[in-house]
C-alpha cells in the first residue's frame, strides 16, 4: 500500500484533541492501495477528534448503520465518538485522502459549507482538493516555524472549496449549462492540440468573454486553468504508468517545449515530474 502522511505528535494512538482551540490539525494522509486485496478499519468507540475522508478514486464502502458504497469524488464525515466501520477494495482502485482535526471552530466550519449531514457529499473533483492535502501533509512532516496555523488556513480553504463547489453541482441552472458542458467534453477531446481560448470560442461560436465568465461560474475556473489541470491530470497518469520520458510525454500533452511542461507541472503539483514519478514508484 502506498501511503504518506504527517501528523503533530509522532505516535500512532489516537491524539487527545484540545477543544479549545480554534482549529488544530492532528493528522493527514493519503494512501492507495498496491496489492492488498482489501483494507478494513474498525473503530467500535470512534475516536476522540473529528475525521475527514475523501475518495479522490475509485470508491469506499461505510457502514452508517447501513452500507453505502461512496463514490470518486466524495467526502465522509465522522464526529468525535462515531463508531467507524469501513472497508476499500483493491478492485475498485481507491485513493483516499483523510484528515483528523479538533478544536472549537471544526463543527462550525462544516456545518457552514454544508460538509456534514451524517452521510456521504459529493464534492466533486478538483485538483485544488489534493493540492491543499497535499501541503497539509508536508508540512505537518517538515513542521516550519507556524507550520500549525498553515496547516489551520489550508483546512479552512480545503472546506470552503468543496463547500462552494457543492453549491454549485445543486444548482440545477450551473450544474445543467449544456454549451459549457460541450466545451469541457471537447477540452477532455481536444487538450493535446494546444488550441487557445479564442479557438474554443470560436468552435462554439461564442465570445471569448461570454465563454470565460459562463465557463468560470459552472466549474469555478477559468477556461485556461481548466485546460491546464487536464494536461497535468494526463500527465500524473502517464507518468505513474508508462515508461515515456519527459520529452515524450510533453509531446502527447501538446507541449512543445518538455522545460515549459516541466515548470508547469512543478508550479501546479509542487515537484518535478521526474521526482513524481520517483515517488510513486517507491
Amino acid at each position: 500500500m502506498f501511503s504518506n502522511t504527517g501528523a503533530l505528535v509522532d505516535t500512532e494512538t489516537d491524539v487527545s484533541p484540545e477543544p479549545e482551540k480554534e482549529l488544530t490539525i492532528l493528522s493527514c494522509g493519503h494512501y492507495r492501495l498496491l496489492r492488498l486485496e482489501k483494507l478494513h478499519t474498525v473503530r467500535i468507540q470512534g475516536r476522540r477528534d473529528w475525521q475527514l475522508l475523501y475518495v479522490a478514486k475509485g470508491a469506499g464502502h461505510f457502514f452508517r448503520p447501513r452500507e453505502e458504497r461512496v463514490k470518486q469524488g466524495s467526502v465522509v464525515v465522522y464526529p468525535p465518538g462515531e463508531p467507524q466501520d469501513y472497508f476499500y477494495l483493491l478492485k475498485e482502485a481507491p485513493e483516499i485522502y483523510w484528515i483528523h482535526f479538533t478544536g472549537e471552530r471544526a463543527e462550525g466550519l462544516l456545518e457552514e459549507w454544508g460538509l456534514f449531514h451524517g452521510h456521504s457529499c459529493f464534492v466533486g473533483e478538483q485538483d485544488r482538493y489534493l493540492r491543499c492535502f497535499e501541503e497539509i501533509i508536508q508540512e505537518l512532516q517538515l513542521q516550519p516555524p507556524g507550520f500549525q496555523r498553515l496547516c489551520a488556513l489550508r483546512f479552512e480553504e480545503l472546506l470552503l472549496s468543496m463547500g462552494r463547489q457543492r453549491l454549485r453541482l445543486k444548482n440545477p441552472q450551473l450544474a445543467g449549462d449544456s454549451l459549457v458542458t460541450q466545451v469541457l467534453n471537447d477540452m477532455y477531446k481536444t487538450y493535446y492540440r494546444n488550441y487557445t481560448i479564442e479557438d474554443y470560442a470560436k468552435r462554439h461560436n461564442v465570445s471569448v468573454c461570454w465563454l470565460i465568465r459562463r465557463f468560470k461560474q459552472v466549474t469555478g475556473e477559468s477556461p485556461n486553468q481548466y485546460l491546464i489541470q487536464i494536461r497535468i491530470r494526463r500527465a500524473r497518469e502517464l507518468l505513474e504508468s508508462s515508461r515515456l520520458n519527459m520529452g515524450e510525454i510533453a509531446s502527447v500533452l501538446g507541449y512543445e517545449s518538455p522545460l515549459y511542461f516541466s515548470r508547469q507541472f512543478k508550479q501546479l503539483q509542487g515537484v518535478s515530474p521526474k521526482r513524481y514519478r520517483e515517488q510513486r514508484q517507491k
